[in-house]
């Protein structure tokens, strides 16, 4: 079990960084913004900001 947590861990730390890329920002830019958003946002933008709170970035 603890294998699949750290193989888990692992994806979402790449999907993080490919984001950070993608949108060229920080997350915790991202975080700010997102969090001013009146909506959700992108499903892609709702995904990065699901993922930095489950890793607590």
């Amino acid at each position: 079990m603890q294998e699949y947590w750290s193989r888990k861990r692992d994806e979402m730390m790449s999907y993080v960084q490919d984001c950070e890329q993608r949108f060229g920002m920080s997350s915790s830019d991202f975080v700010s913004y997102y969090r001013e958003l009146e909506s959700h946002g992108t499903e892609e933008e709702y995904d990065w900001y699901v993922c930095l709170n489950f890793l607590n970035a």
